[in-house]
């Protein structure tokens, strides 16, 4: 059986230059790529370019558009449209020119994954693959079948025993305002070194597999083992620098770990340290889901990837948000991102960082539905009474409100606890946002 079409691709491009509604009925199927011949390829890209701009494409315009791009072929155009008589079937024809294209990747796949070798060969194939299916679109729903899916859903709804729409937090005040994580959501933790992103990540994931939702962990910047080192110390109680250094350890400690390390073993909790560029992310990404059905995705943290080539930071940046969010919608699942801030907040009176101290600030502020900022205010003010205590600023929620959510910091034990009791009072002559769950009950019989 043949790997391409030649009658069906002529068709396709003799229907556009007939009639130009032509072209709109086949865009969504096909790419430039999908074309076998390179003749056909060349005059696709031309109606492709001149639709981008708005311009009419007939053999007259594809024609002059190919001798500017010394192209050639013009001769070719006009024998595709004099053999088209109609443009009755193009939508078939399209389908037939997108199934062979689909076949030859498959072939072409498949021979690329027969040649590879070595300890990443499993991760290179995983994204070869996924890099087909990635080009598959799926079919456009009527406004039935779309409601015939929101009925399931809310169905589903009602049913679940949690209060929790999604994956829970963790953290009860933080639940309460998003409804926990949500499938095919991009959630990015951001804040300026020493504010605890990358733990607050990390215990995002581990709340959600002890609530039984699997997480795998993307952890670019430490080791599986100080990971590890860091779940156990939360786990335990026991203090992090003993975890970390065995000698520390104490007689009656040693329990405790132990009892730590067999609960955590149990949980659906998987990590990867060794993957670095994003089509490798990618695939891992879809290969533990594959296995363990992963609801939860931390990557920690942007800025230690290796960026996608492209002209500037903010395009490499833009790709990879793009990226994330595509298979986090894809696979159903949470993926979260860890990012660093710019140092602009510095030189500002109030440090509580905002959207645009985001590094490369448009791409992700764009592509992702929530966006989390930590603030702890002992860290820029020594004696703050607010020791102790940080703030996880809600600065973007697609589907929900902005707030911010108070949590008091346990680093010696590298955890954040809740702190429904709200964040203490800062003094009389300093005015600061209280935020969800920090603001003073009125006291009953007493007056404003």
């Amino acid at each position: 059986m043949s790997a391409y079409s030649i009658q069906a691709e002529q068709s396709i491009l003799g229907a556009c230059m007939i009639d130009g509604q032509a072209f709109w009925q086949v865009a969504d199927l096909l790419t430039t790529a999908d074309f076998w011949d390179q003749r056909h390829r060349a005059l696709w890209e031309a109606m492709t370019s001149l639709a981008a701009r708005q311009k009419p494409f007939d053999v007259v315009t594809i024609s002059d558009y190919l001798r500017e791009a010394d192209q050639g072929a013009t001769a070719y155009v006009f024998e595709i449209a004099n053999n088209t008589p109609s443009i009755a079937n193009v939508r078939t024809y399209a389908e037939i020119v997108a199934e062979k294209s689909q076949e030859r990747r498959v072939c072409d796949a498949g021979a690329r994954i027969t040649k590879l070798s070595g300890k990443d060969s499993l991760i290179d194939a995983q994204a070869i693959l996924g890099s087909i299916t990635d080009t598959v679109s799926g079919k456009t729903k009527t406004a039935k079948e779309a409601m015939a899916s929101l009925t399931r859903l809310l169905h589903d709804q009602t049913e679940r025993e949690s209060g929790i729409l999604g994956v829970p937090y963790g953290f009860p005040m933080l639940d309460a305002l998003t409804a926990g994580m949500q499938p095919g959501e991009l959630v990015l933790a951001a804040g300026r070194p020493s504010m605890g992103k990358s733990l607050f990540a990390m215990q995002i994931a581990l709340h959600s597999a002890q609530a039984g939702f699997p997480a795998h962990i993307i952890s670019l910047e430490m080791p599986v083992n100080q990971c590890m080192q860091r779940l156990v110390s939360a786990v335990s109680n026991v203090p992090f620098e003993h975890v970390r250094d065995a000698k520390k350890i104490e007689e009656w400690e040693w329990p405790a770990i132990a009892r730590a390390g067999t609960d955590i073993s149990q949980l659906p909790l998987y990590f990867d340290d060794d993957v670095y560029e994003l089509q490798k992310i990618l695939a891992r990404v879809r290969q533990i889901h594959a296995a363990y059905e992963t609801r939860v995705v931390v990557i920690d943290y942007l800025t230690f990837m290796r960026m996608p080539k492209a002209d500037t930071q903010a395009l490499a940046v833009q790709e990879v948000t793009r990226e994330l969010k595509a298979v986090a919608k894809a696979l159903g699942i949470t993926v979260i991102l860890v990012s660093q801030l710019n140092r602009g907040l510095e030189g500002r009176s109030d440090k509580r960082p905002v959207l645009s101290d985001l590094r490369e600030s448009g791409a992700i502020e764009q592509d992702a539905d929530v966006v989390f900022m930590l603030y702890r205010d002992e860290y820029h003010n020594p004696g703050s009474p607010q020791k102790g205590y940080a703030e996880v600023l809600i600065r973007k929620q697609r589907n929900g409100p902005t707030d911010m959510v108070p949590l008091k910091t346990e680093f010696h034990v590298q955890r954040f606890d809740a702190a429904p009791e709200g964040l203490p009072a800062m003094p009389a002559t300093e005015s600061k946002p209280r935020g969800f769950g920090g603001f003073k009950k009125k006291q009953i019989g007493r007056d404003d």
